[in-house]
């Protein structure tokens, strides 16, 4: 079974608009005597590192909905190849398609598949049942909703 991990371009895009917003992930990361997943070598981080930071986060700051906020300063440039797919599609149901297909770039904790029916289209999204993910990220959000 693989391990699931994010991108870093997109996770220190995600933790830079965090910071933007004021929240301290330095802070959080001490007090919970974690490593700052930024600092893992690699381009891929294991969401086993990833997770109890956002938890951590959530704990620090009181707030169950910081993940909201942050995504008002996230850059979607830093999905690199994602973003300039979808961008450049001529329909929102080609840019689905393309995030679907291409979305284990920037994070391969969830599977997205795009249905298409004679008149409907169905984005399904699959979270791996046998990590744990922090329901104070984006793939967890998935996830409950999955749930």
């Amino acid at each position: 079974m693989d391990i699931p991990s994010v991108d870093r371009d997109v996770l220190t895009s995600f933790l830079a608009s965090l910071e933007h917003e004021g929240i301290d992930v330095d802070g959080a990361c001490a007090e919970k005597s974690l490593m700052d997943p930024r600092d893992t070598p690699g381009q891929r981080i294991l969401i086993a590192r990833t997770s109890p930071v956002f938890d951590a986060i959530a704990e620090f700051t009181g707030n169950e909905e910081f993940i909201y906020q942050a995504s008002t300063h996230f850059n979607p440039d830093q999905l690199g190849i994602l973003f300039y797919l979808t961008k450049f599609c001529q329909t929102k149901f080609d840019a689905n398609r393309m995030v679907c297909r291409y979305s284990a770039i920037a994070s391969d904790v969830v599977r997205f598949s795009f249905v298409e029916h004679a008149k409907s289209r169905d984005v399904i999204f699959s979270p791996n049942p046998h990590v744990y993910i922090s329901l104070h990220q984006l793939e967890g959000i998935l996830y409950m909703d999955a749930t």
